[in-house]
């Protein structure tokens, strides 16, 4: 080099040192890019529907993440909807012939998964399994060259077994691509799947591994292993492409909805959310002939029609529960009259069947069994998880995700709050005051309610529901805060007018300074079971508390049950 001239040298450097430069980059991105596809995939989970009703939805989503990753290898977890198999959780290794073309199982790690005795190779189980099948055309008509480890997990499979399965996942195909295939909210109108939805949002942005066995989904084992996978692989941010459901799609506001909510976790930061949601019904009473009808015939039976899902996915589930649950079984009295309501044992598991997490005890009845009866009913209900607020003669106060709820038996005797109100508001919560006031079956509220709430929100509050008279009252908004006098009753078997068998369960979320409600108004059947109602017979109840509120009332469409409000200070 020495032999050639200065300026020849100089540029054959450059020229050498541009090369190295060059190779360098290219080995960089090359590596960069092999650690983010097996290592840091950009995206590491997916979750899709498997409602028919989605499947554009579908298709949507999954052309969208495959222009961003192209895997090896898929995971596709699903519900066991049928609940086949002898194990929890199972996979197989079987190929799928479709309409256009075949997929491939990865066998090698199928293998490696299913050695374990907890999970169980099994094809036999996935022969009905639509969680599964509904999807693989989609996932194959954009990763034609992928091979899939398709695996069901069943209802009872306990959070210690999902993160055994991750675990394993990990070990076998780390940087592969999680489906979870999971329908959201189902049975419920459309409204009401909206706010159920709103909580699932919240713990997928959350990556709340925790709080995602509260959602109302068809298989929050799949979610819990989509939140687990997306830590593992360092996607934490969600990013939610859509959220509808089947309701809303078909205009069919009374329908028993399904929902969808479509998304991935990708590189990124998590979005924290902190939106609250809640439900609140009316008054709920288990002796006299509830008690008479059910005795021995599960009284499970009497929420037959609403089910198990009704008040699953929302951060609050409330009621107002009209007596004590006796520590033993007494005998029913079917004395119309009677007042003195003693509550089967059974009650507490009811309770915790229907997914409430707090019940109302500051009312009339709390102490019909005395101090003992009470105490058994704290302590029953609260050995199931649920909170009791008050009591008949003193103020109960609890906070639930940000929400403060202040119980009052205050009837047509004035109630100072304002120092526990000034102490929630300072503390940043949304304030619900639950008051157990009014006179019995008047459907126009009193001055002195009337009174009293106005005051509640002057001094911060910003929700007012009221129990005790048994029927449906008015309602009204003040500054910009809800006011509903009476909800009416739950569960009564007060036969004597048709007002004593209508109640209203208020649904909600609430963002920031945005409240949205949903009203749903109940009946109670001739066998003593709430039931939603629907069409002409829902909109009589709407329309009327709508216009109360000076809101607009409307065609039975969809939307028709929901009121938003700016809460503006």
């Amino acid at each position: 080099m020495e032999t050639l001239p200065k300026n020849q040298r100089i540029f054959l450097i450059i020229s050498l040192a541009l090369i190295c430069f060059g190779l360098i980059l290219i080995f960089y991105k090359y590596f960069n890019k092999t650690n983010q596809t097996i290592q840091s995939p950009l995206i590491s989970a997916a979750i899709i529907p498997h409602h028919d009703l989605a499947e554009n939805q579908r298709k949507v989503l999954l052309t969208q993440v495959a222009l961003e990753i192209k895997p090896k290898t898929i995971i596709i977890v699903s519900s066991n909807h049928f609940d086949a198999g002898g194990a929890n959780i199972i996979a197989t290794d079987k190929v799928w012939k479709l309409q256009n073309a075949i997929v491939e199982a990865d066998k090698e790690k199928i293998a490696i998964l299913t050695n374990d005795d907890k999970i169980l190779l099994d094809e036999a189980a996935f022969s009905r399994e639509h969680g599964i099948t509904n999807v693989l055309s989609d996932i194959n008509l954009n990763f034609p060259d992928a091979k899939i480890i398709p695996i069901i997990i069943k209802q009872s499979t306990n959070k210690e077994s999902i993160g055994s399965l991750t675990n394993k996942l990990d070990q076998i195909c780390r940087g592969c691509l999680l489906i979870a295939s999971v329908d959201f909210s189902h049975y419920q109108p459309g409204a009401l799947a909206e706010i159920h939805d709103i909580y699932s949002i919240k713990t997928l942005e959350n990556l709340d591994e925790k709080g995602i066995y509260k959602a109302e989904v068809d298989s929050e084992q799949s979610l819990a292993l989509a939140i687990k996978w997306a830590k593992l692989n360092s996607t934490e941010f969600f990013h939610l492409a859509e959220d509808t459901n089947s309701a809303k799609l078909l205009n069919e506001p009374d329908s028993e909805s399904t929902s969808y909510v479509l998304g991935w976790f990708q590189a990124g930061q998590k979005n924290i959310n902190n939106d609250t949601t809640f439900m609140i019904a009316g008054d709920t009473m288990f002796a006299r002939y509830v008690d008479y009808k059910y005795r021995g015939k599960n009284l499970k039976n009497v929420f037959s029609n609403l089910g198990e899902r009704f008040f699953w996915g929302v951060d609050l589930s409330l009621l107002n529960l009209e007596g004590p649950i006796s520590i033993e079984n007494t005998t029913p009295s079917l004395d119309p009259n009677n007042l003195i309501f003693h509550f089967p044992p059974e009650t507490a598991n009811v309770l915790g069947w229907l997914n409430l997490n707090a019940v109302n005890l500051a009312n009339n009845h709390t102490l019909n069994g005395g101090e003992e009866e009470l105490a058994n009913t704290q302590k029953m209900l609260r050995d199931r998880g649920i909170k009791t607020i008050g009591t008949q003669n003193s103020l109960g106060i609890e906070t639930i995700d940000k929400v403060t709820i202040i119980t009052l038996n205050t009837g047509e005797v004035s109630t100072d709050i304002s120092s526990e109100i000034a102490k929630a508001k300072k503390a940043g919560s949304f304030i619900i005051v639950f008051a157990h006031w009014g006179n019995e079956y008047q459907k126009t509220h009193s001055a002195f309610q009337q009174r009293l709430a106005q005051a509640w929100i002057d001094q911060g509050a910003d929700l007012i529901v009221g129990s005790h008279p048994h029927v449906i009252q008015d309602a009204e908004i003040y500054k910009n805060r809800p006011i509903f006098y009476s909800i009416g009753n739950f569960l009564f078997d007060q036969y004597f007018s048709e007002s004593t068998q209508k109640g209203l369960v208020l649904a909600g979320s609430i963002k920031e300074n945005k409240l949205k409600l949903v009203l749903i108004p109940i009946n109670i059947n001739k066998d003593l079971q709430p039931e939603i109602l629907r069409r002409e017979e829902k909109m009589t109840i709407i329309d009327r508390l709508k216009d109360n509120m000076g809101l607009a009332i409307g065609n039975n469409d969809y939307g028709c049950d929901t009121i938003e409000i700016e809460m503006l200070h």
